[in-house]
């Protein structure tokens, strides 16, 4: 995709604003996805590795329980407020 966007750029040099914006937003996020590609292969390579560690999830998966009953309850009561607005 980085080499397209690049030799359609050299080929096209004088091209609108909003085109060369929209290029330039192209290569920005494509970079992003090739950071993020990386880092997540390189993450399955380390689950290659043996390991021998234990990890607790309990004490986040209460918090993560708090956080979503939160929310749950503020996004039933928005929607009271909505039904009942005139």
């Amino acid at each position: 995709m980085q080499a397209q966007l690049e030799l359609f750029s050299a080929e096209h040099p004088d091209v609108r604003p909003e085109t060369a914006e929209f290029l330039t937003l192209l290569r920005e996020q494509t970079e992003r996805l090739t950071q993020m590609t990386r880092t997540l292969l390189e993450m399955s390579n380390l689950r290659q590795v043996a390991r021998n560690e234990r990890i607790q999830l309990a004490p986040w998966s209460r918090r993560s329980s708090q956080i979503s009953r939160r929310w749950r309850r503020s996004e039933a009561s928005r929607w009271k407020r909505r039904a009942t607005a005139p």
